[in-house]
């Protein structure tokens, strides 16, 4: 009999996604994950899980490994509220029937965090994170978490601004003030965001020249950031800062 979750693995990979195997009925990886963030999977990985009777259900890494942010509403209330802002996209309904997360498509690193509101809260699933997946089962429900493909494509992150100029009076703004960041030490948690952050302020405020942006990053990378992030990654920050405005890739909004 097929093996419904090494067969989603399989698509999953076919988009672009890194899916990792659960337990059965759980949220916990069955393998040692953390490498998956920023080491792509490969199909023989995929079929070797397989062999060893792995995948008893499957999630998938969020961030630039993947190019998705998650957008994980835990209250009916809050999932409303977003949904009436958020632009076509995957939706994946939780098997408990109490959490929703809303796809969204980026190739840069977000910072992964929580925004409490009212209505409940909401988790930005980015780097460092991941999230469970159809046709997983929920540990307490046993009921498999469902796919709703409100669009064929997966709305990018910065389609999401209605949604965040409404969640953001609720967005703790104690981020580090740009010359702190500057500064360093930046850490491995929060490397992608920070240069996100720091591109975006030489492109739009500073006003520098493509070329001298680049050459900054990659000695602020090297100076501050503990480990550096690779030169890929960094050049990827930078063709985001130079393609979108500051609004467009979050950096003030998330």
């Amino acid at each position: 009999m097929p093996n419904e979750y090494y067969e989603a693995a399989k698509e999953y990979l076919s988009y672009g996604f890194n899916p990792i195997p659960l337990r059965e009925k759980s949220k916990k990886p069955a393998i040692s994950w953390q490498v998956y963030q920023d080491e792509r999977i490969l199909p023989t990985t995929i079929d070797a899980w397989n062999q060893e009777g792995l995948w008893n259900g499957v999630a998938i890494i969020c961030g630039s490994i993947s190019s998705i942010v998650v957008i994980d509403c835990d209250s009916k209330e809050i999932y409303e509220k977003v949904r009436s802002l958020a632009p076509d996209t995957w939706v994946v309904e939780s098997g408990s029937g109490r959490s929703w997360h809303f796809y969204a498509a980026a190739d840069y690193g977000i910072e992964t965090r929580r925004i409490n509101t009212p209505w409940g809260h909401i988790d930005i699933q980015g780097q460092g994170t991941y999230v469970v997946a159809p046709p997983s089962l929920h540990e307490k429900t046993s009921l498999p978490y469902k796919l709703n493909k409100a669009s064929s494509q997966i709305a990018e992150f910065r389609e999401f601004e209605r949604v965040f100029n409404f969640l953001r009076p609720y967005i703790n703004s104690g981020k580090r003030r740009i010359r702190d960041l500057v500064k360093g030490p930046i850490t491995a948690g929060s490397r992608n965001d920070s240069a996100i952050r720091y591109a975006g302020y030489l492109n739009h405020v500073v006003g520098l020249d493509p070329q001298t942006i680049l050459f900054e990053l990659k000695r602020w990378n090297q100076t501050v950031c503990d480990p550096p992030l690779s030169d890929a990654e960094i050049e990827s920050v930078w063709k985001s800062a130079l393609r979108y405005g500051t609004k467009e890739i979050g950096r003030e909004i998330i």
